[in-house]
Order: C-alpha cells, then structure tokens, then sequence
C-alpha cells in the first residue's frame, strides 16, 4: 500500500491498493499478458512514466496475500478514516475515495485466488460507481437547481419590495391629495354656510315684519267682527 503513516498526504494521494515493482515497457512487450495480468489492469489501470532515458511500467501487485496482509489492511483503514476525520454518514468524497481504493485491494486479492471471481467483482464495481456517479450527478444538478430558484426568489423579493415602497408612496400621495381635497371643501361649505346666513338675515326680518303684520290685521278684523255682532245684538 502507498498510505505512509504520519505523512498525512491529500486524500486524492491515499491508496490502500498494493502495487508491484516497476519495470521497463521493453521488458513487458517480451512477456504475454494472462487472464490475471488482464483482470489485475481493468481493477487498476498501469501507472507508466518516462525516466533514466526509458519508459517505465508498474501493475498491481500479484503476490497473494495472506492473513497478516488483511489485519495490516484493516489498521491501515482505521488509520486512513481517523486522521482525516471522515464522516460517517451523509455524501463524504474523501470517505468515497477510500472505500473505493479498499474495493480494488479486496478485489486484486480475490482475482489471485480466482481470476473468475476478480472478474465479476470489477464489472459489480463498474456497475456501482456508474450509478454512484449518476446520482450524485442528479444531486449535483438539484443543488444547482435549487440554488438558481433560491437566487431568482430572492432576486424577485427584492422587485416586490421595490414595487411595494413605490405603491405605498404613491398611496401616501394620494391620501395628502384626498385630505387637502377635504381640507378645501371643508372651507368651502363653510364659506357657503356663511353665505347662506348671511343671504337669509334681512329675508328672515322681512318674513317676520310681515308675519307681524298679518296678526295686527287679523286682531284688527276681529275686532271689526265682534263690533259688528254687539250692534246686530242691540
């Protein structure tokens, strides 16, 4: 494995997988690759690199491992998720990147006892990392979603609030032109009201004058009457 403890590496450099020595392309052209060799590439593609004026290769490791090689994997895992504080629930890719460089050791270790059995594992693993990627490609995408809506929600609040202060002041314009509107009539009616008085005062003065007058001729007449009646007596 190249997890060096104490080291602390970026988690995209952890690798729990056990590879083997490196050795020149020449040499690997010499030699025929088996349905192991074959496996052990689709689990792990071959690092190759130029260097010392040739070209060179590494594979996975194929010395089989035995049970002190599990128990140094199992403390290596521990190892790996304590120093870099992996969450044990939720969407983690540290946590991801490590189980699945776990996946491909377990996976190298099985195809050296049955190449069969290493076959069917990467092509379960090719199944599960596509549909790990496509849902997390649905997640991705429902966050930007819901990201986009959250800004044109935000961004419509801020219009309405705009367009709210700008009704309310046009209705506090209108309200100040509806009150010096009662304002004015107000005066008005009380301007008339004035008017009206006084129009009516020396109408009223004469309405009684001749009211007045009316009671004088109507005792006058009546006086008339009752002498009238004491003459007809006698």
């Amino acid at each position: 494995m190249d997890y060096i403890e104490g080291k602390n590496p970026d988690w995209r450099d952890i690798s729990l997988v056990k590879w083997g020595n490196a050795s020149m392309v020449n040499e690997e052209k010499g030699n025929g690759k088996g349905d192991r060799e074959k496996t052990l590439d689709k689990i792990c593609d071959p690092k190759e690199w130029y260097g010392d004026g040739q070209f060179w290769i590494k594979r996975l490791s194929s010395i089989p491992v035995n049970r002190l090689d599990v128990i140094k994997l199992s403390e290596e895992l521990d190892l790996v998720l304590n120093e870099h504080c992996i969450r044990d629930t939720g969407i983690c890719d540290v946590r991801q990147h490590i189980y699945k460089e776990l996946f491909n050791e377990l996976t190298r270790q099985i195809t050296l006892f049955c190449v069969k059995q290493g076959s069917l594992l990467v092509r379960i693993r090719d199944e599960i990392w596509m549909m790990q990627d496509f849902y997390k490609k649905m997640y991705e995408n429902s966050i930007a979603f819901i990201y986009r809506k959250t800004v044109e929600v935000v961004e419509r609040r801020d219009e309405l609030k705009y367009l709210l202060r700008k009704l309310k002041g046009k209705k506090d314009k209108k309200m100040k032109e509806i009150n010096e509107l009662k304002e004015i009539t107000k005066k008005k009616e009380e301007a008339m009201a004035v008017c009206r008085k006084n129009a009516e005062g020396p109408h009223q003065e004469e309405i009684q004058r001749l009211e007045n007058l009316k009671l004088d001729q109507k005792k006058q007449l009546q006086k008339q009457l009752e002498a009238v009646v004491t003459i007809k007596a006698k």
